[in-house]
């Protein structure tokens, strides 16, 4: 406000146009135009081109610098020790299904199954992931004529050779190999053997042996991957066995895919842990041991079978291990069917399966005589096959069958498939390492448990055979992961995550279960 002693002057000033009070004190500023540096300017300001070319070479050598250090990872990356999975042939990674023919699935209603009906069930087999198909008895004999069989004549109650080689051709273009059984012919004659000086060891007859060379190299040219024969024919001769494996190997060529075996089973369990000499002198390709103790009375108590078991166990193999659960001279398991499924399919080797061991067939019992049971397939179609009342020989209706077991929701066929997918899948339990977890008392415990490493992958197989539940408290060693998470359980009812150490097992049950801790090492 302006004071009363200076309204005239403030009156004048107002006058002359050069002050008034209700004017701004400040003057309006005119507004700020922006413009950009120019070249020289900018330079200038940014130092000149010495500090440009500092500014570039830093640059420079940052790009260079992670280049180099990325450059340095992956070489350490590549350097970098790592286990490689051996190369297996096909007959290790495979899984062999062994088939009576006469017994598995009838295609033309006469009451005995055939070569047809066998080739029709390949994409069920198919299925089951089955490499590899042991057929036999196939061959015709002279009734009471005494005489060994024709060894290059199918009989005709199953087929023809058309009807074979229409198999072979067949399995073929599946990925199915076909072998021939000879454990059910008698190859050896006593009067086809020479008595040896110290007589002990026969020597086999030249012209039996040729006789025999000559049917192996029929059925060679046929397309058959190799043959199968049992320790009890031919346990003592080395003669033959070389022979044979010669001629086999004529067949073979040096790619994987074409390469023809001979195998070798035993068939007396009592003696499974001691006839690995012939496996030790090359003169066959596979050595199959039967799973099965001696006495099938009650395995789940057979303390001394277990003890034996884990024993071998602990014993390096000297050769490629193979594990059969039935066979014609041992029939079906019958007893635990779900755990003995699980142990043949995590052990190290060759599984071999004999038929309807995937849906648990068992013997039947005909007037105290025990008689191999045909395939049951109950309503289960077969394409290109006429319906019949089980879809196998016999016609008798049982509740073991294929139909019955693809309607459960947990059967044996299912957990069957469940093992052979992860076993084709996994190279730990194709090839890993095998370590056995014993029990840390001295009391016999009913638990098998044992490793299948490789790498960084961890299985841990348990099989409680006891009638009770189980802890996993004496088999856990220290640094073992006490974590994991069940791929498979044997009544197909567990899956997820686990801690072992609270871990029970039910009675007569297994689980496979993937270990957590990557960084747990067990060579």
């Amino acid at each position: 406000m302006v004071l009363k002693g200076d309204q005239e002057a403030a009156a004048a000033l107002s006058v002359s146009g050069r002050y008034c009070e209700r004017e701004p004190l400040l003057g309006s500023v005119s507004a700020l135009l922006w413009a950009p540096l120019g070249q020289e300017e900018l330079q200038s300001q940014a130092g000149g081109p010495r500090w440009r070319a500092l500014r570039c070479s830093l640059l420079t050598l940052f790009w260079l610098a992670c280049l180099a250090m990325l450059g340095r990872a992956t070489t350490i990356i590549v350097q970098t020790p790592r286990p490689v999975p051996p190369r297996l042939h096909w007959w290790q990674k495979d899984l062999f299904y062994q088939i009576e023919p006469s017994l598995f699935l009838d295609t033309n209603q006469d009451g005995i199954g055939d070569i047809n009906g066998i080739r029709a069930s390949l994409p069920y087999l198919q299925s089951l992931r089955v490499g590899a198909l042991i057929l036999g008895p196939l061959f015709s004999s002279l009734a009471g004529s005494g005489s060994p069989p024709n060894l290059t004549r199918i009989n005709q109650t199953v087929g023809s050779i058309e009807d074979f080689e229409a198999l072979i051709a067949h399995s073929n273009s599946l990925g199915i190999r076909i072998l021939l059984d000879l454990c059910s012919v008698t190859l050896w004659h006593s009067e086809t053997f020479n008595t040896s000086s110290n007589h002990t060891l026969p020597d086999p007859n030249t012209s039996h042996l040729g006789t025999v060379k000559s049917a192996l190299q029929f059925w060679l040219e046929q397309g058959v991957a190799g043959f199968r024969i049992c320790d009890a024919e031919t346990i003592n001769s080395e003669q033959a066995l070389e022979e044979w494996q010669a001629v086999i190997k004529v067949y073979s060529s040096k790619e994987d895919e074409n390469e023809r075996i001979l195998i070798v089973s035993s068939v007396n369990a009592d003696s499974q842990w001691q006839d690995a000499d012939i496996v030790k002198r090359s003169l066959a390709d596979l050595f199959t041991r039967p799973l099965l103790p001696p006495s099938r009375g009650n395995l789940s108590q057979d303390r001394k079978w277990l003890t034996r078991w884990s024993e071998a166990l602990l014993t390096p193999p000297e050769a490629w291990p193979s594990w059969m659960l039935g066979g014609p001279k041992v029939g079906h398991l019958g007893e635990l069917p779900r755990l003995f499924s699980v142990l043949i399919f995590t052990l190290p080797g060759t599984p071999f399966l004999y038929y309807g061991d995937e849906i648990g067939l068992h013997e039947q019992q005909n007037n105290s005589v025990t008689e191999l049971p045909p395939m049951r397939w109950g309503s289960y179609q077969i394409p290109g096959t006429a319906r019949h009342p089980t879809g196998s020989p016999g016609g008798v209706e049982t509740q073991i069958s294929v139909e019955a077991e693809l309607k459960e929701k947990r059967s044996v066929l299912k957990l069957f498939k469940s093992l052979s997918q992860a076993r084709a899948l996994e190279v730990a339990l194709q090839c890993g390492n095998f370590t056995l977890l014993p029990s840390s008392t001295t009391a016999p415990s009913p638990v098998l448990a044992f490793l299948r490493s490789w790498e960084c992958v961890h299985f841990l197989i348990l099989l409680n055979f006891g009638h009770q539940e189980a802890s996993l408290t004496d088999h856990l060693t220290p640094g073992l992961p006490t974590r994991g998470a069940i791929v498979v359980s044997s009544r197909l009812d567990r899956q997820g995550a686990v801690a072992l150490d609270t871990l029970r097992l039910q009675p007569r049950e297994a689980l496979v279960v993937k270990l957590f801790d990557t960084s747990y090492n067990r060579s």
